[in-house]
């Protein structure tokens, strides 16, 4: 069950801990010197679909069954089924299925589950041209959301939100409060312009 599973994860982490490997981020470990942890402390992690990798601002092409890209204000998600797939490479045709064009506020919330994801913390004003009053109401609401879900796992200080690393098995349940389509009860009122 859940419980035991959490559990497990947890064992997981501190053993591995002991020999040596740092966390990063969710479900990855390190060694010192290597690219993710360098990556980490440095400030450029990043999480896409399939995991973590260094490099702030790159574009992520995917490739494959299902794979996901993102370029610019695009993400782009390649064909599910493997018959549909391959007839689109056979046809040398685009193998993609479904595109989303990022607007604003997405690409806000985007940054805040990334920096959950991949530091355990979040800084409402860290990407310019987002600061101020085009985040300041979906933050508010967010944090209510969050310190009534997690209570005891969440620390709330003003403009910043930390997620103590004994609570890291629980980042991929916090960022679900982040993601737009997932998020009940915030007001309907335009935030982000």
């Amino acid at each position: 069950g859940p419980a035991q599973s959490l559990q497990l994860r947890q064992a997981a982490a501190e053993a591995i801990g002991s020999f040596g490997y740092h966390r990063i981020g969710l479900d990855h470990f390190a060694r010192s010197g290597d690219s993710l942890l360098t990556a980490r402390e440095r400030g450029v992690l990043r999480r896409g679909f399939q995991g973590y990798f260094a490099g702030a601002g790159l574009d992520l092409l995917g490739l494959g069954v299902s794979a996901i890209s993102e370029f610019g204000d695009v993400l782009v998600q390649n064909e599910k089924s493997m018959h549909r797939y391959r007839g689109c490479i056979e046809k040398s045709a685009p193998a993609w299925q479904r595109a989303c064009f990022k607007q604003t506020e997405d690409h806000l919330r985007g940054d805040w589950i990334e920096q959950l994801m991949c530091y355990g913390r979040v800084e409402r004003d860290r990407l310019p041209g987002y600061r101020g009053a085009y985040s300041q109401q979906l933050w508010i609401e967010l944090m209510a959301v969050l310190a009534q879900r997690f209570s005891g796992i969440v620390q709330i200080h003003g403009d910043r939100l930390q997620v103590p690393e004994h609570h890291w098995d629980r980042l991929r349940e916090l960022a679900v409060c982040f993601d737009a389509r997932r998020t009940p009860g915030l007001s309907q009122v335009p935030r982000i312009q």
